[in-house]
């Protein structure tokens, strides 16, 4: 699905896309859901482009946790401007409309309360 249907999906049941803030977080959901490509909270808006990634929750997605060469440079309105996590345990930008699955957190408790 794609990242907006995808962030609504855990709206839904009071949740948030998952927010990986360390290799320690995405060991944590590759642990409980494989090494599978997934969406993250991970955006930026078309007024931010040039600006570094953030997540739902406003912090910035960790320089670490990038792919090589990634994010990409912004080019317009079909630019890459939501993140997902790949099966390589690595963050990179992509189409929002491009297919992902869905990988829930509860927003009080973080990564350790996935869902």
């Amino acid at each position: 699905m794609p990242w907006v249907e995808a962030q609504t999906f855990c709206e839904d049941r009071g949740q948030t896309l998952v927010a990986p803030k360390s290799i320690q977080d995405v060991d944590k959901i590759q642990d409980k859901c494989g090494k599978q490509e997934i969406w993250t909270s991970g955006y930026q808006y078309l007024a931010e482009q040039g600006k570094p990634f953030k997540y739902l929750d406003r912090t910035v997605v960790p320089k670490t946790l990038w792919k090589n060469n990634k994010p990409g440079k912004a080019s317009g309105f079909r630019s890459e401007d939501c993140a997902k996590l790949g099966s390589n345990g690595k963050v990179y930008d992509a189409k929002c409309w491009s297919e992902s699955l869905p990988v829930c957190q509860d927003q009080a408790y973080g990564q350790n309360h996935l869902v």
